[in-house]
């Protein structure tokens, strides 16, 4: 049997018992299974927002995870339900390591980063699943809302045990949905030095994260920095120790991208701040 973990993601909070009923399908499946939760607090039916949260810890899993998303406003509708296998790339040190990625949902953009390299994608088939259970001793009705236990828990659970896609899926699926966002726009000048990004996630504490690269930072100083055309005052800062509370910082955070923070604060209620809003910084290159 396999050993592959399962790192699960969804929007289905804690409050009631839904990822708890995931997890027992997988559990009756392969007990051996071992289940990591990513999150369950990912905002209700926000594809963008999940697909957000799995690229940034891509590179901190280990090979031949499995990743189970389930965030489907979609669920019991056209969308199809997928499961499938990329090889993605890192480059860490000027060192390139590959590794391989299970994944299991739906096909709605919430699996994005993952195809990017050499992928293969699959649709899922209830009624082999279904059968592969029985065998098992486990029975799996099909609701209109409850994918995530009814198929892709199971799908996932089979995975994670080594079982072959052809066991568990129909066909292969040529172009799966992949969702777009906003690209960076450069403009320099003699000694300026502009970036126009956006906001792409914000996060528990309000820390509003845009998609500008601290690498474009290199051999500049910030001059200014708006956020939907409106100048926010601040600056950059190594850590939120510099900042008093209550006071507007901007910050390098753990991805390396340009974040709009207030210590102790919410920078996403200060700012009134929503996802792809977009965001210009000025620069100024430092005098040698």
């Amino acid at each position: 049997m396999s050993d592959r973990p399962i790192f699960f993601i969804t929007d289905y909070g804690l409050e009631d018992e839904y990822v708890g009923a995931v997890k027992a399908v997988i559990l009756s499946i392969n007990p051996k299974a071992r289940i990591i939760d990513i999150t369950h607090n990912v905002p209700s039916f926000d594809i963008y927002a999940c697909a957000f949260i799995i690229e940034k810890i891509l590179k901190f899993l280990p090979d031949s995870s499995v990743v189970l998303g389930v965030v489907d406003p979609g669920v019991g509708g056209k969308r199809k339900p997928i499961c499938g296998r990329t090889r993605i790339s890192f480059d860490f040190d000027g060192l390139q390591f590959v590794k391989t990625v299970y994944f299991v949902g739906p096909d709605n953009g919430i699996f994005s980063p993952l195809f990017r390299g050499d992928f293969e994608v699959f649709v899922l088939d209830y009624e082999k699943i279904k059968g592969k259970a029985k065998d098992l001793g486990v029975f799996l009705p099909l609701s209109s809302t409850f994918h995530g236990r009814d198929i892709f828990g199971p799908a996932s659970a089979f995975i994670s045990s080594g079982v072959d896609f052809s066991e568990i899926a129909s066909h292969r699926l040529v172009n799966p949905h992949i969702l777009s966002f906003p690209v960076l726009k450069l403009k320099d000048s003699d000694s300026l030095h502009q970036i126009e990004g956006s906001v792409i996630h914000i996060d528990k504490f309000g820390n509003i994260i845009t998609d500008i690269p601290k690498d474009c930072f290199s051999g500049y100083r910030l001059k200014a920095l708006y956020l939907r055309g409106k100048k926010i005052p601040g600056k950059i800062l190594s850590s939120y120790e510099q900042a008093k509370a209550g006071q507007t910082l901007f910050i390098f955070g753990s991805y390396n991208t340009l974040e709009i923070s207030v210590r102790e604060g919410n920078a996403q209620k200060r700012f009134r701040a929503k996802r792809f809003d977009r965001v210009k910084v000025v620069l100024e290159k430092i005098s040698e």
